[in-house]
């Protein structure tokens, strides 16, 4: 039982996770809440790993600890990146969602305080963190989540209406993750910081889009809602959406993934066929940028527009008053 519980609890900072659960937030549940967390994620996950490649001390050695999960071996221990993960992005669904929803807030922050544990004693439990690696991943998620948060009215506004926000975005985001820190040796940690910064600047500009030509808006009322309990018929409408847009990404990003990788390669002379050659930042980082920025934009921009022409649209896609005129 705490082996699967804890293998779960440590799943939930992952690329499988990120890329199941923020596409099921933005397509069933709430754009608004969804695009202001990936912002917050982005930022602390980005100095999360830049100070694990800075302070570079490795992670507790086998023995003495039995380490039963090894996807993130090659990577520095200090601080803790999942417990970063696990800290900002429940309390910022949880912050977006006081006020904005009517429900039992107390609720939501149990929720969140046991999605926290959850994933913080896993990294104990399979071996890829000690306490002091927990406790400052979780410091440093509450004064950088504490730090933007008030700030993310004016970025949000920013990203979506500024005529050059994208140009801006990409660009900064771009440099930023050129200038990752040098870990002294090659990990996953600046490809994995690529995937989350490009996924971000993707996000940013699909949402762009929806604003700029009035594909999607939030809400014509102000808040705060009515949570109001799916019906089985939106339930499996919630499945339809999932499953058609994971197809939709998945072939996405098996065509987009190889074309990137090839022509990034050819631009800087290195071989596809050189095993190395992913390895080098000239190569690993605009392929991961580029590949999750573009999956980014479908997420957000090109999927739901899928869903308006099929007639299985979200209610933020066809307005909560037309969807709830009582509202």
């Amino acid at each position: 039982m705490w082996y699967y519980l804890f293998c779960f609890g440590s799943s939930l900072g992952g690329e499988l996770f990120y890329i199941t659960f923020f596409p099921f937030w933005f397509w069933n549940i709430d754009y608004f809440v969804s695009r202001r967390v990936i912002v917050v994620w982005a930022f602390t996950m980005y100095l999360g790993q830049s100070a694990k490649d800075i302070i570079r001390w490795p992670r507790p050695p086998s023995p003495p600890v039995a380490k039963i999960e090894r996807t993130f071996d090659s990577e520095y221990g200090f601080p803790s990146t999942h417990a970063i993960v696990a800290f900002c992005i429940p309390f910022t669904f949880i912050y977006w969602t006081v006020g904005r929803y009517e429900y039992w807030y107390p609720a939501g922050y149990m929720i969140g305080a046991a999605w926290c544990l959850l994933v913080c004693v896993s990294r104990l439990y399979v071996g890829m963190h000690n306490i002091l690696d927990v406790l400052a991943g979780l410091t440093l998620s509450v004064m950088l989540t504490c730090f933007i948060t008030p700030w993310l009215d004016t970025i949000d506004h920013f990203n979506l209406h500024h005529p050059y926000s994208p140009l801006l975005v990409i660009t900064s985001y771009f440099i930023l993750c050129l200038l990752y820190p040098s870990g002294g040796q090659w990990n996953t940690a600046r490809g994995d910081t690529a995937m989350i910064v490009g996924t971000c600047a993707g996000v940013i500009y699909g949402a762009w889009i929806n604003t700029q030509y009035n594909l999607l808006q939030d809400p014509s009322i102000p808040p705060p809602y009515k949570v109001i309990w799916p019906s089985i018929q939106q339930l499996g409408l919630f499945a339809v959406r999932f499953v058609l847009g994971g197809i939709i990404a998945g072939i996405s990003r098996a065509v987009v993934k190889p074309l990137t990788l090839n022509t990034v390669c050819r631009l800087f002379g290195e071989s596809t066929e050189d095993p190395k050659a992913r390895s080098r930042a000239v190569v690993e980082v605009p392929y991961k940028f580029f590949t999750y920025g573009f999956l980014g934009v479908m997420v957000v921009c090109v999927i739901p527009i899928v869903f308006r022409m099929l007639g299985i649209a979200s209610l933020y896609e066809i307005g909560y008053e037309q969807a709830h005129p009582a509202l």
